[in-house]
């Protein structure tokens, strides 16, 4: 197993992200390599029916973090298809990849939270070629909007 030259630091981001997002964080592993998952959805402190999504993002830090970006997997607890999940793990690691040698633990969980608040719209996730298409129709019309807004 590699060295954890920078447990120290990487224990210290792992308790503030304890800290920011309290209940809805659970740590899995205190020991090298740090894990922990993160309950997110759009609106924090909100009443559940407000939001219509939530996922859950796993996180390993490895040794050689933040030099290299966390290894990570995103689960949907609701509102969401695997697609999404599949473009959510991929907005994760981007971020990661942007954030290279500097702590980006919360950096990436707030794309994510954004994410989630531009998706956050009931009866999505049912995975319905339905649901599917009305979450194109409603894309290509906020698209347009933007779109017509910028000319």
């Amino acid at each position: 197993m590699a060295e954890f030259e920078n447990l120290e630091e990487q224990r210290d981001e792992v308790e503030a992200l304890e800290s920011i997002y309290m209940e809805d964080f659970v740590k899995l592993s205190d020991e090298p390599p740090l894990r922990y998952a993160i309950g997110l959805v759009p609106n924090p402190g909100e009443a559940d029916g407000e939001n219509h999504v939530r996922v859950t993002l796993e996180c390993t830090i490895p040794a050689a973090y933040p030099n290299v970006g966390p290894e990570m997997r995103v689960a949907v607890d609701k509102g969401l298809s695997p697609k999404q999940a599949d473009e959510l793990l991929a907005l994760a690691n981007a971020q990661a990849d942007e954030n290279v040698g500097m702590p980006m633990l919360f950096t990436g969980g707030g794309a994510l939270e954004e994410w989630l608040v531009e998706h956050n719209r009931p009866g999505q996730g049912d995975g319905s070629m339905y649901a599917d298409m009305m979450r194109r129709m409603e894309e290509d019309k906020r698209k347009k909007a933007a779109q017509e807004a910028a000319e």
